[in-house]
């Protein structure tokens, strides 16, 4: 019973963050928790499984506990646009690492290859989701604008918004930006060949994450 609710709670926390992500602090620590939850539930409960393994009640409500956040955590990564962010990586990996490890001393079930092995992408996942959440929450503050040139442009299409590849120059260096996620208003008023601002923020462990926007009005 408890493992069902905590699936209800799991998927409404998920769909919270990837279509009404406000107030955005308290969903996505929501959703980083929600997997500690489902792997304390187990630890209190051996006969319960993380892994959807066979005549284990319960088993498939907390595979959807664990994975449907994490999932939905690494979702808004996907609508930035990360530089250098290889440290960031590390850490995702040890995140993750972290997680799944911790999933397979608490969990006594159904801990076949294919499971671990999904358990394992997922877990990177959350790293991933939590520690990019936290870069983009840090460096929104510490940013600054260049002016760039909008060298190629990818359209609107049903499943994806529509892009912009801009070349800008960096502390005297020429830099590419490639596939910079924009709005449809940006992308209308900013065709090949035209000016654009890039906007360039400061992250940890020397990344950066970048946005195509307006220019200022002088």
């Amino acid at each position: 019973m408890a493992a069902g609710w905590l699936a209800v709670w799991s998927v409404a926390v998920a769909f919270w963050l990837m279509f009404k992500p406000w107030p955005y602090p308290v969903v996505t620590t929501l959703a980083a928790l929600t997997p500690w939850a489902a792997i304390r539930m187990v630890r209190r409960d051996p006969e319960l499984s993380l892994f959807e393994a066979q005549n284990n009640p319960g088993s498939g409500n907390l595979t959807l506990s664990w994975a449907m956040p994490s999932i939905a955590l690494s979702i808004p990564s996907f609508q930035q646009h990360f530089v250098d962010f290889g440290g960031l990586l590390a850490v995702a990996a040890g995140l993750g690492a972290l997680l799944w490890t911790t999933m397979l001393l608490v969990d006594t079930h159904g801990r076949n290859l294919m499971a671990m092995t999904f358990a394992a992408v997922i877990a990177f996942a959350w790293g991933w989701g939590v520690i990019s959440t936290v870069d983009v929450l840090v460096g929104r503050g510490d940013f600054k604008v260049v002016e760039g040139l909008v060298e190629d442009a990818d359209a609107p299409t049903r499943r994806n918004g529509p892009s912009l590849y801009v070349s800008a120059t960096i502390n005297g260096r020429r830099e590419t930006f490639d596939d910079l996620p924009v709005s449809r208003g940006v992308y209308a008023l900013h065709p090949i060949g035209s000016s654009v601002c890039v906007e360039i923020h400061k992250g940890l462990l020397g990344s950066r994450h970048v946005y195509a926007v307006t220019c200022p009005l002088v």
